[in-house]
């Protein structure tokens, strides 16, 4: 076999490793006992399989029985490249233990990595581990392509990697040639168990927003690119022969308005029978579709406001227009509001930038009470310094006028990635806590567990089952819904007008 690609495991392999931390108000123990789909590994693994190239995957859901499931598959499929991926730091430290494995297996193993946090790590990932021999800096497909394809190896002409040459590490630049992604259709017969998952659509790769907290930058180039609409149809036909749900993956859903309303016609004309959702920004172009879109199937929609201070809105480079953006947000959450809540499931996700202080912090909850009644769950965060991130460059002017600061210990330190003191008036602990009681307030015992099942925990399981998972891993002071916020969602407005 030519390439074994893995999924690694949240939870560390090394069971003397404790990382539970909150991530925004939701605790890391809970996000690890999610099972999902890596949707870069499967379009990797499409593309490759198309173009002739064997391999495998190996999902590691279960960290206890990772190194034994390792041992079997390098036994037995005896593979020339080992893939692994790194979307996040959570599973940064697994990656070098299985590199590590694999080159106690075999030294003739040739070992990658690759994803959105190892990729902008550079040289550092080297000189973390002498084990990884290829890092793929940005998008996977074509470079392990031609990797795969390349007898001799010859890894100079392999453009968008970083390699290990005898004495050093060579860079062979950034690549402008990408895959179309109407090339880039999910084959779910290669992941390994489709049954306990939620099946992804890929519609749209990057975005057009220059936020300096997110990571398409570095990953995407700040390319933003969309999928056929019709391609998008065809493939929710095809799984609704299987599923009843599935993910639309985007960063910003209905960025052209154009290939919108044609998904839109297209779904009710192909009778599509599939429920799903997505996530988009409250200044993208899709409110006055919003009918339309839950007529077609959504019943779930993740929506970006960040923040409702105009200021951190500049800082973080979300608008250049903050008027023009929270009116937006306002018709947003005004069109949602005419959807039952039975019918469609509303997310807001927030994050306490740097730079936050009282004022803009009130200025945000002040929106959120007065506009806020139709929201469902509540996602709000602290933000961590990922490598790759505009952000990172500009931490000194902040130091200077904020006094942010990152939280650093050997754990962040061997993850590569800080929390956030936003400010000297507000810590990151301040605002984890405030994260957390945010969830509370807003976020409903049912629509957050109808979510997570419709997203996270596909196999079979109920709302019941799924809390007694939560408090298996925390108590409830950390749980990040109410209890009792049924009773709020009984009034149409709140009694207060702020």
């Amino acid at each position: 076999m030519e390439l074994l690609l893995i999924n690694p495991p949240i939870r560390d392999i090394d069971s003397r490793i404790e990382n539970q931390f909150t991530l925004g108000g939701e605790n890391s123990y809970i996000r690890s006992a999610e099972h999902t789909v890596n949707p870069g590994l499967l379009s990797i693994a499409s593309f490759l399989s198309r173009n002739k190239v064997s391999l495998r995957i190996l999902d590691i859901y279960d960290e206890s029985a990772a190194l034994a499931q390792l041992n079997t598959v390098l036994t037995d499929c005896k593979p020339r490249f080992v893939g692994i991926s790194c979307g996040g730091m959570l599973s940064y430290r697994n990656c070098l233990l299985l590199a590590k494995y694999c080159k106690m297996m075999s030294d003739d193993i040739i070992v990658i990595i690759g994803g959105t946090h190892a990729g902008p790590l550079g040289k550092t990932v080297f000189c973390d581990s002498p084990n990884i021999d290829i890092l793929v800096k940005g998008e996977g497909e074509l470079p392990l392509l031609h990797i795969a394809r390349s007898h001799p190896l010859n890894l100079h002409t392999v453009r968008g990697i970083l390699f290990r040459a005898k004495d050093e590490i060579v860079d062979t630049g950034f690549t402008d040639e990408v895959v179309s992604l109407d090339d880039l259709q999910y084959d779910y017969s290669i992941w390994p168990d489709t049954e306990s998952i939620i099946p992804v659509v890929e519609v749209s790769r990057g975005c057009w927003g220059r936020c300096i907290y997110c990571s398409n930058t570095y990953s995407f180039r700040n390319r933003y690119r969309e999928k056929k609409p019709e391609i998008i149809v065809n493939e929710l036909k095809s799984l609704s022969a299987r599923f009843d749900r599935a993910i639309l993956l985007a960063l910003s859903f209905g960025g052209n308005r154009k290939n919108l309303e044609l998904f839109i016609d297209l779904m009710k004309k192909g009778d599509v029978n599939i429920e799903w959702k997505t996530e988009t920004r409250v200044d993208a172009n899709w409110k006055d579709l919003l009918k339309n879109l839950v007529q077609v199937g959504c019943r779930g929609l993740d929506l970006g406001l960040e923040s409702a201070s105009p200021r951190i809105l500049k800082l973080m480079q979300k608008t250049n227009n903050p008027a023009q953006y929270l009116s937006d947000a306002i018709e947003a959450l005004a069109i949602c509001e005419q959807i039952p809540r039975d019918q469609l499931i509303l997310k807001m996700n927030l994050l306490f930038f740097p730079g936050e202080v009282p004022g803009s912090l009130r200025e945000t909850l002040t929106f959120i009470c007065k506009y806020g009644n139709r929201i469902d769950i509540m996602g709000p965060s602290v933000m961590f310094s990922y490598p790759g991130l505009p952000f990172n460059d500009q931490l000194q002017l902040f130091e200077k006028e904020y006094g942010t600061s990152l939280i650093k210990n050997n754990y962040w330190d061997s993850v590569h990635a800080y929390p956030i003191n936003p400010s000297r008036e507000l810590p990151y602990d301040l605002l984890k806590a405030q994260a957390l009681l945010l969830c509370k307030m807003f976020s409903s015992e049912q629509a957050y567990l109808k979510n997570k099942i419709a997203s996270k925990f596909p196999w079979g399981c109920k709302t019941e089952n799924l809390k007694n998972i939560i408090l298996s891993k925390v108590n409830y002071s950390e749980i990040p819904f109410s209890l009792d916020i049924a009773e709020h969602h009984q009034s149409e407005k709140d009694s207060y007008d702020i």
